[in-house]
């Protein structure tokens, strides 16, 4: 993803913030001083920073996931939707909001497979489009009615929503929401819908299970 323009220096803000927090001793960038320039660049910055009580990513994506008019996308490489967001999907599918999950048939962590294929396979249940995309796909991406579109680093997972620093950038500019549904289009027609006799856990695969359920509750 290339951007340009006035969300360029609050970028390296949040890029300055998160070295510092992670142990940094250099300084790599001036912090931004001009307050306008601020503003209007948080209109496009969603910085998720649970170390500093800052966790906007839940928020967001329960914003959008109540409130899609006609379709929801979401692509990332390892999908381990909480109870909140399974619940939020139900809602939105009673609604008759389309959503499609993207995920890699592969991913470069072979448990993260079997978990994916699990949720994949509960999601599926509730009228959600799974697609396995070819090999591992490490895009992080939502795509809301094909008018606004998010671009992060944050998986759909417990460490991504509630502990690790994330960052993402919304935009609803019609330019760049069109060239997001094109790459989403692309990987949507090369994708394989989730099949239960095909994707479903082997019987030791099914072992996990257990333990994702006894640890479901926090998730």
């Amino acid at each position: 993803m290339e951007v340009s323009g006035s969300i360029i220096p609050y970028i390296f803000s949040s890029f300055r913030r998160t070295y510092k927090l992670t142990g940094g001793k250099l300084q790599p960038v001036k912090p931004i001083t001009d307050e306008t320039l601020k503003e209007r660049a948080k209109l496009w910055l969603l910085e998720n920073m649970p170390i500093l009580g800052r966790k906007v990513l839940k928020s967001y994506y329960l914003q959008k996931l109540n409130h899609a008019n006609t379709s929801i996308t979401f692509i990332s490489p390892y999908f381990i939707p909480s109870r909140w967001m399974l619940g939020a999907m139900r809602n939105a599918l009673s609604r008759d909001v389309k959503i499609t999950v993207l995920i890699p048939d592969n991913t470069d962590f072979k448990l993260a497979d079997n978990i994916n294929k699990y949720f994949a396979g509960k999601v599926a249940k509730l009228g959600v489009n799974v697609l396995y995309t070819p090999g591992m796909n490490h895009a992080k991406a939502v795509l809301i009615d094909n008018e606004e579109g998010l671009v992060g680093s944050a998986n759909i997972d417990e460490l991504s929503f509630n502990i690790d620093n994330e960052i993402g950038i919304f935009f609803k500019d019609p330019a760049f929401v069109s060239q997001l549904i094109k790459v989403v289009e692309e990987w949507k027609g090369s994708g394989i819908p989730y099949n239960h006799t095909i994707h479903r856990l082997k019987w030791y695969q099914a072992l996990l299970v257990p333990l994702i359920r006894l640890f479901q509750p926090i998730l």
